[in-house]
């Protein structure tokens, strides 16, 4: 038997359903899957021929008579110490989900941590060895991966480090000791620059006033290379026709809100939500594709988003956050979606819930049969400024001074 031992470096906390099992860490059963998957589609370029000897049970058999295509090795890790805390508030996490399945989780940090491998293929482990710092690189692990929570990599003092960069960089400086006051500055960084790309912010202060608004650069890609109008306003011209008339006119005729072009779901490819509370309105967005053949299943039930962070923690208590963008599924492309709204079961008739909902027919549409993630933001890096791009009014906000400073960083390299 062949042992290889990997020290790994952990990042951001990964949050844990099993926090109350000894050794709450990465899961074998989690990393696993990926590590092979990356290593036939990387490794390999799915060539089965070329891997094919190194399978748990492979006896001769062609690919398509192989029921689980998984590597000869095993894989487990320990660490010196894990810490446990609540999840409290870090952003891009708790603001977003919230669902009664994801109670119980909690955060998790390992010092001292260790990946194993045994294997009786020594040439096995020599692949894994090369592969192992982009796999770590290209993955995060947990709830909230894309987000960046769960990002580990090989500790730069093991043997086998190699610096592996993504696409794109932004920093994000830290002015404290405190780890979670650490990590809460950068998910805020990373859940601000997020939400700037897919939805845009519209947040509040006392009274309900508007404390800062982006729009989102999503919609200025639709509008201005797909001609296409922004998803919500499509949705407020089904359902809520007299309230989108009221909105335009009170905010001045605004693109967003008046902009007529192609009826396109463009938002969802950052990401699908498929149920969408509208709190002003009293109810639910729901979004479902058509059927698979058997006419029960829709075809996309669940689309994460394709945009992956990769924090990693600086010597100077600083971190260096990468991202890219990954392919997005054909499935996602030209794809019809049934969109319905959905009034709270307490929500009684009266001339307020008319306003809300005139018309109770769904509406179809489709998301764009083309959509290149890469061209999308070189188009945003090239041809937006952000301080032309949010209102003088909001410059002094603090939300501002981070997006300026990442796009900023963005744009210079």
């Amino acid at each position: 038997m062949h042992k290889l031992t990997i020290q790994l470096k952990q990042h951001t906390p990964i949050l844990h359903f099993q926090h109350d099992q000894v050794g709450a860490t990465l899961r074998a059963t989690e990393v696993k899957p990926k590590l092979d998957k990356f290593l036939i589609q990387h490794a390999y370029q799915n060539k089965f021929d070329d891997y094919k000897e190194f399978l748990q049970g492979y006896k001769g058999e062609s690919k398509d008579k192989m029921k689980h295509e998984a590597f000869a090795y095993q894989l487990s890790f320990t660490a010196k110490e894990i810490q446990m805390s609540d999840r409290n508030n870090l952003p891009g996490y708790f603001a977003e989900i919230g669902n009664k399945g994801e109670v119980g989780k909690k955060l998790s940090f390992a010092e001292g941590l260790q990946m194993h491998i045994k294997s009786r293929k020594a040439k096995l482990l020599e692949v894994i060895k090369e592969n192992i710092n982009s796999f770590l690189m290209q993955h995060n692990f947990g709830t909230r991966q894309s987000r960046g929570f769960g990002s580990f990599t090989v500790h730069p003092e093991d043997k086998l480090y190699k610096p592996v960069a993504l696409d794109y960089r932004f920093e994000v400086d830290n002015y404290t000791s405190a780890k979670f006051d650490q990590w809460k500055n950068l998910f805020n960084n990373i859940d601000l620059f997020a939400r700037s790309l897919r939805a845009g912010l519209n947040l509040k202060g006392k009274g309900a006033k508007t404390t800062y608004y982006f729009k989102s650069l999503a919609f200025i890609y639709a509008k201005n290379v797909l001609d296409a109008q922004w998803d919500k306003k499509t949705i407020k011209e089904n359902f809520f026709p007299t309230f989108l008339i009221e909105q335009q006119a009170e905010h001045n005729q605004t693109d967003i809100l008046s902009y007529k072009g192609k009826e396109l779901l463009v938002k969802d490819l950052f990401g699908l939500s498929t149920v969408e509370s509208w709190y002003s309105y009293k109810g639910s967005i729901v979004k479902e594709s058509k059927k698979e053949n058997d006419g029960k299943k829709a075809i996309v039930e669940r689309f994460q988003s394709p945009i992956l962070f990769k924090p990693t923690k600086k010597s100077n208590g600083s971190f260096s956050v990468h991202f890219n963008f990954k392919t997005i599924s054909e499935k996602m492309l030209d794809q019809t979606f049934t969109v319905d709204f959905n009034l709270k079961k307490d929500q009684r008739p009266n001339s307020s819930s008319q306003k809300r909902k005139k018309s109770n027919k769904a509406f179809q549409i489709k998301t764009p049969s083309v959509f290149d993630f890469n061209e999308f933001f070189e188009y945003i890096l090239n041809n937006v400024d952000i301080d032309d791009h949010v209102d003088s009014i909001y410059h002094g906000a603090p939300e501002h001074n981070i997006l300026d400073n990442i796009y900023a960083q963005l744009k210079e390299q």
